[in-house]
């Protein structure tokens, strides 16, 4: 089994990060046991392993194993069509500015992460990532938008848009206060608009099984569930020939 040197985690998180992906539920015996092994030789600290929703009996072998299950991400689409749809909100505005507020909403959206819902961190990664990930839209790589409800500094919510073929809604979140009033909503429309100014067909985004009222909203929003994939981490026993990154 060819284990995927993920070389971007290794080098934010300092440590050799791989991945696994299994397309059937995978067999303890032919398959996790001599991967892990694999890795460990290889001096991978942490792998993930990404199957399809694997059934509890399954899932407890694996965490047997040393496998922890860390989530299950469901994967939606939505087409969009010639319409333009509904009028521009002037309250949504584009956003290249820093501030806490938007890290604290940014924060919010990985509340159900899974490098977030995993133990094992123990270095912030969690929290370097997302604002990393809120940072880098801003700063707009690879074509990458944000857009705020509010203002920068009392952001109400906000939404980053990703342009890569399919574009992809990144992070999204609304704080607290402002709930239930259909401002989420509001900005997946302007996601949906970016895609229409720019000759987008599709717009698909990402979430946590276990976040069943983002499951909800997605489906309100006319997402349809598309895929479900499950994420097990394996924190590996260092070994000398570990390699580094500074």
């Amino acid at each position: 089994m060819a284990i995927e040197t993920r070389e971007w985690d290794s080098r934010f998180f300092g440590y050799p990060v791989g991945a696994v992906s299994f397309l059937e539920p995978p067999d303890i015996k032919a398959d996790i046991l001599p991967v892990l092994h694999q890795a460990t030789q290889a001096g991978i600290r942490l792998l993930y392993l990404v199957t399809p929703p694997v059934p509890d009996r399954l899932c407890l072998a694996m965490q047997r194993a040393g496998a922890t299950p860390v989530g299950t991400k469901v994967e939606y689409s939505k087409n969009i069509n010639n319409v333009i749809p509904d009028k521009k909100s002037n309250f949504i505005c584009l956003c290249s500015e820093h501030s806490p507020a938007l890290e604290s909403l940014a924060l919010q959206s990985g509340f159900y992460s899974r490098f977030r819902m995993d133990a094992g961190f123990q270095n912030r990664e969690f929290e370097r990532l997302y604002s990393e990930w809120l940072k880098s839209s801003l700063r707009g790589e690879n074509g990458k938008r944000v857009y705020i409800a509010g203002n920068i500094h009392e952001p109400h919510g906000l939404i980053t848009v990703e342009p890569n073929g399919i574009v992809r809604i990144g992070l999204l979140a609304v704080g607290p206060q402002w709930r239930g009033q259909g401002l989420g909503h509001q900005l997946v429309i302007e996601a949906e608009r970016f895609c229409h100014r720019n000759g987008h067909k599709e717009l698909s985004v990402a979430t946590q099984a276990n976040n069943q009222n983002a499951c909800r909203f997605y489906d309100y929003c006319g997402f349809q569930r598309i895929a479900e994939k499950q994420y097990f981490h394996a924190w590996l026993p260092l070994i000398e020939s570990t390699k580094s990154y500074p």
